[in-house]
């Protein structure tokens, strides 16, 4: 049986893209973010490979960072754990932002800022594969 995709917006998985990962609450005072392998990125979430253990539906804090052309950080962003599987290599993770979570997550300025980096992170694909398009759905 062939499963069918229901993903409408295109993930990117090249560029230099710096991911620190760590849980909200009191708890995240006594631990420091962790940096963590990413898999794939788009404005609407992210998927990366960790050693640590999170269940679903967790709400997590980011610290993205990324250098290419530009220097874009985008700090704090809350996202929610919506799928975990176990790879030989770690636990994979697909989350979600989470823009309702708090007033800051609701700003134009972080939606902006995660769409620069979608942006810069589709210019990097396009540049080292050569494609000037994709393919969704």
């Amino acid at each position: 049986m062939q499963k069918h995709c229901k993903r409408k917006l295109p993930r990117f998985e090249h560029g230099n893209l710096i991911v620190k990962v760590k849980k909200t609450g009191f708890i995240s005072k006594l631990f420091p973010a962790r940096i963590v392998s990413w898999l794939d990125f788009h404005k609407q979430g992210i998927a990366f490979i960790s050693d640590q253990r999170y269940s679903i539906n967790t709400l997590l804090e980011l610290d993205l960072s990324i250098t290419d052309k530009y220097q874009i950080k985008a700090q704090n962003i809350a996202a929610l754990v919506k799928n975990c599987q176990i790879k030989p290599e770690g636990y994979r993770y697909g989350l979600e932002f989470d823009f309702e979570s708090n007033n800051y997550m609701r700003t134009d300025q972080v939606k902006s800022k995660i769409i620069s980096i979608e942006q810069l992170l589709k210019e990097i694909y396009f540049k080292l594969t050569g494609k000037t398009s994709f393919r969704t759905g």
